[in-house]
C-alpha cells in the first residue's frame, strides 16, 4: 500500500509542477523590473541590465546541418556575461564553442574550439510606456577564432541598432537592424532581425525572421520561434527551433538556455 501510494506521489509531483508554471497566480511579467535578455531567437533587446547588475545568458544549441558537402551534427555552447556599468550601459563577454565537425563517411571538418570571443558595448538611449518602449544600439567586437584550423584571422566588427515597439495588449515587435566588416570584406555586411512576441502569464512566445548578407550578397531566408518561462523575476528557461536554407545547403537547430541575473543589493 506504501509503495503504491509512493509511485502515485511520484506521479503527482512533475504534474502538478507543471500545472504551476501554466496556471500559476504569479504574474512575474507584470511585476516591476522582469529580467530582460537577449534570450532565446535572434533578435537582441534595447534593454541594459541596470547598473551594477550582473547577468548570464547561456545556451546549447544543436544543429543538423546537411547539404551536398557534408551532413553533420553540431553542438554549441553559447555564452554572454554581461554586467551594467550603468544604468542605461552594460558590457558583456561574448564566449561560443563548437565542438568537432564531421562528413557523413566519419572525416572531421573543423575541430572543436572557440567559434567566438568577443566584447560587447549596449545603450539603451531610449525608454518610454507609449508605442515606442525601448531604443538601443551595440558595438561587438569579435576577436580571430581560436580553433586550431583558423589560427589567422581578422577581426569582426558588428553595429546593430535595436528598436521595441509595443503596439498594444501583450503583443509586442522587436527590429534589429545594423552592419558587420572585417578586413577581409572589400564592404561591410547587413543583417536584419523581425522579431513578433506575445505574453501571458509567466510566459513568453515568439516568432522570427531574420537574415545575415553573405558575402556574394545573398540574403539567406532564416526563421525560428520558441518559448520562455519566466521561473523567478531574475530567472528565464527558454527554448526554440529554427530553419534556414542557403546555397543547397539545410540547417535546422534546437536551443536551450537560461538567463540569470545577479541584482545589486542596494536596489
Amino acid at each position: 500500500m506504501k509503495s503504491t501510494l509512493k509511485k502515485r506521489i511520484w506521479l503527482v509531483r512533475p504534474l502538478g509542477f507543471i500545472l504551476c508554471c501554466l496556471f500559476g497566480p504569479t504574474q512575474i511579467l507584470a511585476q516591476e523590473n522582469p529580467i530582460s535578455s537577449d534570450r532565446p531567437g535572434q533578435a537582441n533587446s534595447a534593454q541594459t541590465v541596470g547598473q551594477g547588475n550582473w547577468q548570464w545568458q547561456m545556451g546549447l544549441q544543436f544543429n543538423a546541418v546537411s547539404s551536398s558537402i557534408q551532413t553533420s551534427n553540431v553542438y554549441l555552447n553559447e555564452h554572454q556575461l554581461r554586467y551594467g556599468l550603468l544604468e542605461d550601459l552594460d558590457a558583456a563577454l561574448l564566449l561560443n564553442f563548437d565542438h568537432n565537425i564531421e562528413n557523413a563517411a566519419g572525416e572531421r571538418l573543423s575541430e572543436a574550439g572557440f567559434s567566438t570571443l568577443g566584447l560587447r558595448l549596449r545603450h539603451q538611449a531610449y525608454t518610454g510606456q507609449g508605442f515606442i518602449s525601448a531604443i538601443g544600439w551595440q558595438f561587438d567586437l569579435l576577436l580571430p577564432p581560436y580553433r586550431e584550423f583558423q589560427k589567422a584571422g581578422n577581426s569582426d566588427g558588428h553595429w546593430t541598432g535595436m528598436l521595441e515597439l509595443s503596439p498594444g495588449g501583450n503583443f509586442g515587435i522587436s527590429l534589429n537592424g545594423g552592419i558587420r566588416w572585417t578586413g577581409e570584406m572589400a564592404r561591410p555586411l547587413g543583417h536584419y532581425v523581425l522579431n513578433l512576441n506575445y505574453s501571458w502569464g509567466n510566459w513568453s512566445a515568439f516568432a522570427e525572421h531574420y537574415s545575415f548578407q553573405a558575402v556574394d550578397g545573398n540574403w539567406p531566408v532564416q526563421f525560428d520561434g520558441g518559448l520562455a518561462y519566466y521561473f523567478r523575476p531574475n530567472l528565464i528557461l527558454d527554448l526554440s527551433i529554427g530553419q534556414t536554407d542557403f546555397n543547397g545547403e539545410s540547417n535546422r537547430f534546437v536551443n536551450l538556455g537560461f538567463s540569470w541575473r545577479w541584482k545589486n543589493r542596494s536596489e
